[in-house]
């Protein structure tokens, strides 16, 4: 769960979105052509490809005295979430074209700009970035719906972080309440693929997480 959490956390910066998707968009970059694409200084930039690099979702080449970055190789890695991330990210970052992408994340109209794309991901990916948040999500995959109080008493949480972590999770498209019982299920919004797989995704790692355990 752990992974999940930091992952989420490095994907839920803007300075590190501009960076992956000039490494999409131009495969074989030094440090120092990125920091100039994105308007970072190299130190600053040199900082963020590192942190991406740690957590496998870019590939970082030497080349003499340089460092080259590439989006990460299939099979990089063993780790089934990493993978599934990576394929996620090519998905997210492989065209060149913003609007489409939106259309899968966001149910309101948005302008269709990268800047745009990039606060619709960080509201995305913040959703992941709490072990509590992911222990109500791993619970209503197994158990399909349950009320705020089963939440509270299977998950040792208090209301008010039963609260404060339900409403989040709502907020951002993942949860749909029963007004009549204050009972919560999972969402899977049909026509915002991107939202569906990425929870998708997550829920396959919780679950793998959980029968390790």
């Amino acid at each position: 769960m752990k992974l999940i959490v930091s992952v989420c956390r490095v994907l839920s910066s803007r300075p590190r979105l501009r960076l992956l998707r000039a490494i999409h968009a131009q495969p074989g970059l030094s440090v120092e052509a990125l920091a100039a694409e994105v308007a970072l200084s190299e130190a600053a930039a040199s900082r963020q490809l590192s942190l991406l690099a740690h957590y496998q979702l870019v590939q970082a080449t030497p080349k003499g005295r340089y460092v080259l970055y590439a989006p990460a190789r299939p099979r990089a890695t063993g780790n089934r979430f990493l993978l599934e991330m990576q394929a996620y990210l090519q998905e997210l970052f492989g065209t060149q074209q913003p609007d489409s992408v939106l259309k899968n994340l966001c149910a309101e109209a948005v302008e269709p700009t990268w800047e745009a794309l990039n606060t619709a991901l960080i509201k995305l990916f913040t959703a992941y970035t709490h072990l509590r948040r992911l222990f109500i999500i791993r619970y209503l995959a197994r158990q399909g719906a349950a009320t705020t109080e089963q939440l509270c008493e299977q998950l040792q949480l208090s209301a008010a972080a039963a609260h404060r972590h339900l409403r989040k999770l709502q907020r951002r498209g993942l949860l749909l309440s029963r007004d009549v019982s204050t009972s919560w299920m999972l969402a899977s919004p049909a026509k915002l693929a991107g939202q569906r797989n990425l929870l998708a995704l997550v829920v396959r790692a919780l679950q793998a997480n959980g029968r390790a355990r």
